[in-house]
């Protein structure tokens, strides 16, 4: 607190001119809309501390995960969740989930041995968990846990890649976000007992391997949370050859940014080069 209020004082007390070489008609930076770099280039450090303090109150973040080598994960809590992803396999080829507190859940592209589904909660909480079905086939699940993502339209697209087009090495297929900030969702389905591992910065949540009494096949989960927006297309890799399919979905985040109590009278006013707009 105390360093904000410094940063408040310093930048609201040095109305200094601009430079003959930055622009004199800067664009309006307001609540909706803050560019850090701009504000550096065109406003006083108190904007771009502002515009800092605003991205890191949007931003997207990861709770929890749980792999079960079963029909049924196990009990996580999803308390603040605002996002719901889920990763299937089996035999049967085509899988579909039960959330154990009734959120409704959509389903993306069935690979053929894998799948990717989300869902939008409308209830969160403790001894959450999630069942695939059917139940038979050699059955394994994940479900994780994201806060910070749009309440109303999080999904943004999906790749993926079928069952048995792929060995040691699998990739979704590349997808780029409409917004910066996304997080992106990865899943693979594979029969081998390797631990399984992934590139391009993404974070292995969980996973479960091929059980060698015929339980379960084995299923990993991952995901990355970008801050600028790009092309991703991870490789999954395991040591000896497996039979896999993989799939990869990405979601926006919330929209807006601080509320009104953030930093009254200064986040919701508009701001130019020089000083607040009156």
């Amino acid at each position: 607190m105390r360093r904000l209020l410094l940063v408040l004082t310093l930048g609201l007390l040095s109305f200094a001119p601009l430079s003959a070489a930055v622009d004199a008609n800067p664009p309006i930076y307001g609540y909706d809309r803050f560019d850090v770099a701009a504000m550096l280039r065109y406003g006083h450090p108190v904007y771009a501390y502002l515009a800092r303090e605003r991205a890191a109150f949007r931003a997207v973040s990861f709770l929890v995960v749980d792999c079960d080598g079963d029909s049924q994960t196990g009990d996580v809590d999803t308390s603040t969740a605002t996002l719901l992803g889920y990763a299937t396999t089996s035999s049967n080829g085509v899988d579909t989930v039960v959330d154990s507190k009734s959120n409704t859940v959509t389903n993306l592209t069935d690979q053929g041995f894998g799948r990717l589904h989300w869902s939008l909660p409308t209830s969160v909480g403790p001894n959450h968990n999630a069942l695939i079905d059917p139940t038979t086939g050699f059955p394994a699940i994940c479900l994780i846990a994201f806060a910070g993502t749009h309440a109303t339209t999080p999904f943004d697209g999906e790749t993926s890649l079928a069952f048995g087009t792929c060995t040691t090495s699998c990739q979704p297929g590349s997808d780029t976000p409409v917004e910066d900030n996304e997080v992106f969702l990865t899943n693979l389905a594979y029969d081998s007992t390797d631990t399984p591992t992934i590139n391009s910065s993404f974070t292995r949540a969980d996973f479960i391997v091929l059980n060698g009494g015929g339980a379960n096949y084995g299923i990993a989960i991952g995901y990355k949370i970008q801050t600028t927006g790009g092309a991703e297309n991870p490789a999954w890799a395991t040591t000896t050859t497996t039979v896999a399919s993989t799939g990869m979905a990405t979601f926006k985040q919330a929209a807006g940014g601080a509320p009104a109590s953030f930093i009254p009278g200064i986040v919701n006013t508009p701001i130019r080069g020089g000083g607040v707009a009156r």
